[in-house]
């Protein structure tokens, strides 16, 4: 019975049918059997009989089995990840499962017959045609990617894995195929190109050159574009360097290079490196890196940016800071200073007239007094180099103020040097500033000197009068009359290549500690504030020729107010007020010799509390500007305050807070000045005393 469980259905079959040929031709005529034979026979039949019984129920048992292969087969095929197509010699459908039809949209008896051109997409033929050729050529499994259409006219990205089928005769029977729908990959590829061409742009689109470096090595992996730029190499010579090839600082720069997957993500700001260029240059760099693993191996990206710009941007900052300290300094150096030069020229004032004329002595205090006045000048120059001081402009003869500037540059100009000078001209009133032509003067006559340093030369300096018959477009000078002062030198000159620098701010050609490079922009400044302009020719070698144009005004100059030899003397109660007292006594002193009546304070406050204990007393006050508590334009707002049309004289050595246009806004009479000049104080304090009496 084991060797039939293994026979074939056919064979079974077969053998039984034969064993029951074999029965029943020995039963055609048993009529004349024995009964032994009978039972024998009949014996031999029932045995046949189980025999069949088990054979057929064997071949159920195959049946069965076969029909559970086959649903097995069937439920995999149809329902397998993949479509599968069975494509006949002719390129028809011949076969797909339920998965392929799926994919397509369109029920499996539909595409049965069906071409399967039709389901690619038309730009997508000749791939599926060079496919087919190659399938055919090599008779090996090929695969290939393309789109195929659905029923409503979508198409989707499918990878294809072909191979040939053929029949006994080795001949071309079916190409089988299996279909793998690959959208979303693709859809997930596009995506990563995208973000791979985005991040592209902006490492090329980054104004900062940025690096790609590999932290054992130091290996340039990638550069971008301003990298190759701000080094001057190409980027092919870049990739073939390390990041210390770059650096002036071999050994910091390593330090940077140290990085390991600890310390992933971080990112890490060196403030300041030097860094060189392929031509040598060296220049400051601030560097920002962060590590992270890249292809299995730890890298770091660096961002470098050249600092250069805001170095020097930071310098020219601290110059204006230290410029401006300079100037709060002269402020308060020139307070105290006027202070101390108003009891000096008070004091020889009272000295000179108490001196007989016999006496030398009052020679002596005359000098003593011309000092003084040269001093205050001094000061004023001091506030004006400090900005600091109020520049009132004025009609002005600029000849003259040329004529002293010379007188004195002569003294500090090496003697080989000579100065020659044409200063005269018809016209020479300006509306300006005498400090700042003076000025202007100065600084053009140094820059020509120290051009001329190295060897002898030739300063000169002429003003003359010019006439411009037309707008001149690059100046923004309009037609009319100028005062045109010249300076030039037979100097070195200047280079063509820095001609159009050499009036921006903080640019000089001198060695470090020798200029600020603020001469020329400050005289640009200067000139423009007078409505003027300056242009500059140059020759290297031969020289160098500066033209400053000053417009005239036709108003004449106010005739200078002759001193009366005796003052006007008065006698009104005046309330003077000065945290100084050697000031407080001189001008009481000083006052009182012209019969006035005076109260002298130094303290603010306890001048404010005698004003108000008696608003009417006074007819004048007189108050200093910086005291201690309070200061003078407060002061001028609580006595206004308390009695609005008190005549008040402001006196200030210096103040940033304060001017002649705002002390008239504030309802002060008068604002003068510290040093005092007592002459013209007296005159100014009888002035508003009679113009208060005439209302």
């Amino acid at each position: 019975m084991a060797t039939r469980k293994d026979t074939p259905e056919s064979e079974l079959r077969r053998q039984a049918e034969e064993k029951l040929k074999e029965t029943t031709s020995g039963c055609e005529d048993l009529s004349g059997a024995s009964p032994d034979k009978m039972a024998s026979l009949i014996h031999e039949l029932q045995v046949h009989q189980i025999e069949l019984t088990m054979q057929n129920d064997e071949l159920r048992r195959i049946q069965d089995e076969l029909e559970n292969t086959r649903d097995r087969y069937t439920h995999l095929y149809d329902f397998a990840p993949v479509g599968y197509f069975t494509i006949s010699e002719n390129g028809t459908i011949e076969g797909v499962n339920l998965t392929g039809a799926a994919m397509i949209g369109i029920e499996r008896r539909a595409l049965i017959g069906k071409p399967f051109t039709r389901l690619v997409y038309k730009d997508d033929q000749d791939i599926l045609y060079g496919h087919r050729q190659r399938l055919l050529d090599t008779e090996a499994s090929q695969s290939c990617e393309l789109r195929l259409v659905k029923k409503d006219g979508q198409a989707f990205h499918v990878r294809m894995e072909c191979l040939v089928i053929k029949n006994k005769d080795d001949a071309f029977r079916q190409i089988r195929a299996t279909v793998s729908d690959i959208t979303e990959h693709k859809m997930a590829e596009e995506t990563l190109k995208e973000s791979e061409e985005m991040y592209r742009q902006l490492f090329e689109a980054e104004s900062d050159a940025i690096f790609l470096i590999e932290n054992e090595t130091g290996c340039i992996l990638n550069a971008n574009s301003a990298a190759a730029v701000l080094y001057g190499y190409s980027k092919e010579e870049l990739l073939l360097m390390k990041n210390t090839d770059l650096s002036e600082e071999q050994q910091a720069t390593r330090q940077v290079t140290q990085g390991t997957p600890s310390i992933k993500d971080q990112v890490i700001t060196i403030p300041l490196r030097m860094h060189r260029k392929k031509d040598g240059t060296v220049f400051p760099v601030e560097i920002t890196g962060r590590f992270f693993i890249w292809q299995g191996k730890p890298v770091h990206i660096a961002a470098i940016r050249d600092i250069t710009q805001r170095i020097a941007l930071e310098n020219q900052l601290r110059q204006s800071q230290k410029m401006e300290s300079i100037g709060t300094l002269a402020g308060g150096i020139a307070h105290d200073f006027n202070n101390i030069l108003a009891i000096i020229i008070g004091y020889t004032e009272l000295a000179i007239m108490d001196v007989p004329d016999w006496n030398p002595a009052k020679g002596y205090l005359k000098e003593v007094q011309s000092a003084s006045y040269r001093a205050k000048d001094l000061v004023r120059h001091i506030l004006n180099f400090s900005r600091k001081a109020i520049t009132d402009r004025k009609p002005v003869k600029i000849c003259p103020i040329a004529e002293d500037t010379l007188t004195m540059l002569r003294a500090t100009i090496p003697t080989n040097i000579e100065i020659r000078r044409n200063i005269s001209c018809e016209s020479d009133l300006i509306l300006g500033d005498p400090t700042q032509i003076g000025q202007v003067l100065m600084n053009l006559c140094t820059n020509a000197a120290q051009a001329m340093r190295e060897e002898s030369g030739i300063l000169e300096v002429s003003l003359q009068n010019v006439d411009l018959e037309k707008q001149q477009a690059e100046s923004d000078l309009v037609p009319g009359r100028y005062v045109k002062l010249t300076v030039s030198d037979t100097g070195h000159g200047i280079e063509l290549e820095i001609m159009d620098r050499i009036f921006d701010p903080y640019f000089t050609t001198k060695g470090l500690g020798k200029g600020t490079g603020l001469g020329l922009s400050v005289i640009q400044g200067i000139v423009r504030t007078h409505n003027g302009a300056v242009t500059v020719k140059s020759e290297p070698g031969i020289g160098t020729v500066f033209e400053v144009l000053f417009p005239v005004i036709e108003d004449e100059m106010e005739p200078e107010t002759e001193k009366p030899e005796a003052f006007p003397p008065g006698n009104e109660n005046i309330l003077f007020v000065d945290d100084e007292a050697s000031i407080l006594n001189l001008a009481k002193k000083r006052l009182e010799m012209q019969g006035y009546q005076v109260e002298a304070k130094n303290d603010p406050v306890d001048a404010l509390e005698l004003f108000r204990s008696d608003p009417d007393r006074f007819d004048l006050i007189i108050t200093d500007m910086t005291m201690p508590k309070m200061t003078g334009d407060k002061l001028t707002k609580e006595i206004l305050g308390i009695r609005p049309d008190t005549p008040i004289i402001l006196c200030s050595g210096y103040s940033d807070r304060i001017n002649a246009e705002k002390a008239a806004a504030l309802g002060i009479r008068k604002y003068i000045e510290k040093p005092l000049n007592m002459s013209d104080f007296l005159v100014s304090i009888r002035n508003v005393l009679d113009a208060d009496n005439e209302k």
